[in-house]
C-alpha cells in the first residue's frame, strides 16, 4: 500500500474472512465429525452476514451458517505499538441454524456442528488475511419449538485481532485536504542536472 492515509481497516473483511475460512474447511471437519459420532450433518443450504434471528430462514434455506462481526467492545480497548499502528479485537460470532422434527436431534447436531466451528477457528486461526482468531469467548445452542418443527442453534463467539487497523501518524497533513490523495512517494518525472568541468 503506498497512499499516504495507509490502511483503513474495515471489520465486513473479518465477516468475509471467517465465511471464506468456513467454506474452505468446514467439509474436511463435517467427515471428521461424521467418523467421531457416528452421525451424517445436513449441507449449509445458506451462508449470510446477517443478525441472529432465528424465525427469520425460511425453512428452504436451513441450515444456515451466519457470521457477524460485533465490534471491539469484548475486546478491550484498542493498543497502540510500533510507529503509530492501532491492533485491535473484534467479538465474531458465528451462528448455525438448523430445523429438524425431533428436538433431541437438532440439538445434537447443532452441538456437533458448534464442535467442527470451534474446531476450524481455532485450529487454523488465520482468517484470510483478515485478522487471526485470538481466543474463543463463548458457546451456546438457543433453540424454539413451533408446528411440530425444532428450530436449533449453535453460538460460537471468537475473538479476532487485527494488527495495522489504522496509523496515527500517517495521513495527509496541512489544514486542507488535497484534492487527490498522493502515493507515499511523489513521482519523478524530470531531472535537471548541472556539471561543471575543470
Amino acid at each position: 500500500m503506498n497512499s499516504i492515509i495507509g490502511p483503513l481497516f474495515s471489520s465486513h473483511l473479518i465477516e468475509e474472512g471467517a465465511i471464506a475460512t468456513l467454506q474452505k474447511w468446514l467439509p474436511t471437519y463435517l467427515e471428521e465429525a461424521k467418523a467421531q459420532y457416528g452421525l451424517e450433518l445436513p449441507e449449509i443450504k445458506s451462508w449470510g452476514l446477517v443478525g441472529n434471528e432465528y424465525d427469520r430462514f425460511p425453512e428452504q434455506a436451513l441450515p444456515a451458517l451466519v457470521v457477524v462481526a460485533e465490534g471491539i467492545g469484548k475486546g478491550g480497548e484498542p493498543e497502540r505499538y510500533g510507529e503509530g499502528w492501532y491492533r485491535a479485537s473484534w467479538a465474531l460470532g458465528v451462528v448455525l441454524v438448523l430445523q429438524h422434527p425431533d428436538m433431541t436431534k437438532a440439538r445434537k447436531v447443532a452441538q456437533i456442528y458448534g464442535a467442527a466451528i470451534r474446531g476450524i477457528l481455532l485450529q487454523r486461526r488465520s482468517l484470510e488475511d483478515a485478522g487471526r482468531i485470538a481466543d474463543w469467548l463463548d458457546e451456546g445452542y438457543p433453540y424454539s419449538t413451533k408446528e411440530r418443527r425444532t428450530r436449533a442453534a449453535a453460538e460460537n463467539v471468537f475473538l479476532v485481532t487485527q494488527d495495522e487497523v489504522v496509523n496515527w501518524q500517517m495521513g495527509p497533513k496541512g489544514d486542507e485536504p488535497p484534492v487527490v490523495v498522493p502515493a507515499d512517494y511523489p513521482e519523478i518525472t524530470e531531472v535537471d542536472a548541472d556539471a561543471e568541468v575543470k
